[in-house]
């Protein structure tokens, strides 16, 4: 079994964080000492949402009212995950923001996308090795089902200039698109915020399923952000430029 705490208490403009005590417990991680299977485990009274997911080989059976999660390979039970329920959401300290617009009313899976690399101020001859790994993996899941999208979100760091995620995440963007061959459409290039340092994740997501939850972790009211924008797509930030 393994438990998970809440930590510091919540930092203004930054989302997630619960207005609790700290060292409160979060998450259970329960482990089977037996090998169980689903079927044994389940209540025949209760129902429960699967979500596939094929890229792990894995499927989710998920209560969200009640915060359970249980992952299971091939019927067999991995582990049952217990967390906040449905009315805890009050205890928030704010609420997440996606890496795609969400449409009001249309219910979606859960969260089940792929953290398929990241990088951080690299150059950008650089980073297109890794974009073009990203594209034919997205090309590749693509071919079977349309429905696979690519997420392309960038931090900009705790010192950067003005639009600076943004800016780097549509360069990352019109390069998947002009030399890849993406679809546009099958593409978000999203500025995440700001982290202590520059850092890029591509994510791999169905349009079925939320997308990636944005994770910055500098408030920007504390950024330090320089009054002008990039020049190019192989200016690095102001920081790196100092190395």
């Amino acid at each position: 079994m393994i438990n998970f705490y809440s930590g510091a208490p919540c930092v203004e403009g930054l989302p997630g964080g619960w207005k609790i005590p700290k060292d409160t417990v979060l998450n259970i991680v329960v482990y089977p000492a037996v090998q169980t299977t689903i079927s044994e485990l389940l209540p025949a009274w209760k129902a429960y949402e699967q979500v596939p997911a094929p890229h792990i080989q894995n499927a989710f059976y998920i209560d969200t009212d009640d915060g359970v999660r249980i992952s299971v390979t091939e019927d067999y039970v991995r582990y049952i995950y217990y967390g906040p329920t449905a009315k805890d959401k009050d205890y928030r300290c704010g609420e997440y923001k996606y890496a795609a617009p969400i449409v009001p009313g249309v219910k979606l899976k859960d969260v089940q996308d792929m953290n398929f690399d990241e990088f951080g101020d690299i150059r950008f001859v650089d980073a297109q090795a890794r974009l073009n790994n990203f594209g034919i993996q997205l090309s590749n899941l693509t071919e079977p089902d349309t429905k696979w999208r690519g997420y392309i979100i960038v931090y900009a760091g705790r010192r950067s200039y003005a639009g600076e995620a943004q800016f780097k995440a549509n360069c990352y963007k019109n390069y998947l698109v002009r030399v890849r061959k993406i679809d546009p459409g099958k593409l978000f290039a999203v500025d995440g915020g700001f982290r202590d340092q520059f850092e890029v994740d591509l994510y791999l997501g169905h349009a079925g399923e939320y997308p990636p939850m944005l994770s910055p972790t500098v408030s920007p009211k504390k950024a330090q952000v320089i009054n002008r924008g990039l020049r190019s797509c192989d200016e690095r930030s102001p920081v790196s430029r100092l190395q």
